[in-house]
C-alpha cells in the first residue's frame, strides 16, 4: 500500500508495506520506482484515448454511410429493372446513378473500414510497446527486492519472458 501525506504539499517520505516490513525499511528506494513507473505510463492514457475517439468519430461516420447506401440500395431495388417494360430512359438513368453512388459508398465505407483497422493496429502496437517498456523497468527493481529477500519480498506476480523457456 502506497502511504500518502495527509496534509497538503509534497510528501517526504513514501514506503510500500508488504510481508515483513516496508522497502523504505529495507533500505529500498522505492519513490524512484514509483515515478518512473508513472513517468512511462503517464502519455499512453492521453495517446490511446485520442487513438479510441477517432476510432468512435469513423465508427459513427460509418454507422451514418452504411444507413444512406443502405435506403439508396433499397430504392434502387424498387426501380424497374433496365430490362422490364415498364423501364424508361429516365429511370435507366436513375438506376445507373444511383448504382454509381452505390458504389462510391462502398468505396468510402471500405476506405474508414480500412482506417478503423489501422487505427486499432496503431493502439494495440501503443499499449504492446508500453506494456514491454514497464515489464523492463520492473526487471532492477524485482532483482533488488530479491537482493533484499530479508525484507521478505516474494515475486508472486513477476513476468515470465516465453522466449527463454523460464524466468
Amino acid at each position: 500500500f502506497l502511504h500518502a501525506p495527509r496534509g497538503e504539499g509534497a510528501p517526504e517520505r513514501r514506503s510500500v508495506a508488504f510481508r515483513g516490513g516496508t522497502m523504505a525499511a529495507a533500505g529500498i528506494n522505492v519513490l524512484t520506482y514509483l515515478e518512473k513507473f508513472v513517468e512511462l505510463s503517464s502519455a499512453l492514457p492521453t495517446e490511446l484515448q485520442r487513438v479510441v475517439h477517432t476510432i468512435k468519430d469513423i465508427d459513427e461516420r460509418l454507422e451514418a454511410l452504411k444507413a444512406a447506401t443502405k435506403s439508396r440500395v433499397d430504392a434502387c431495388i424498387a426501380m424497374p429493372s433496365a430490362s422490364s417494360r415498364q423501364a424508361t430512359e429516365e429511370g435507366i438513368n436513375a438506376t445507373t446513378k444511383a448504382k454509381v453512388e452505390i458504389e462510391t459508398r462502398h468505396k468510402n465505407i471500405m476506405q474508414l473500414s480500412t482506417e478503423k483497422v489501422r487505427l486499432a493496429s496503431i493502439a494495440l502496437e501503443m499499449i504492446t510497446y508500453n506494456i514491454a517498456k514497464l515489464d523492463k523497468e520492473l526487471v532492477p527493481f524485482t532483482e533488488e527486492m530479491k537482493q533484499k529477500n530479508e525484507a521478505g519480498f516474494e515475486d508472486d506476480f513477476a513476468v515470465v519472458d516465453g522466449g527463454d523457456g523460464g524466468g
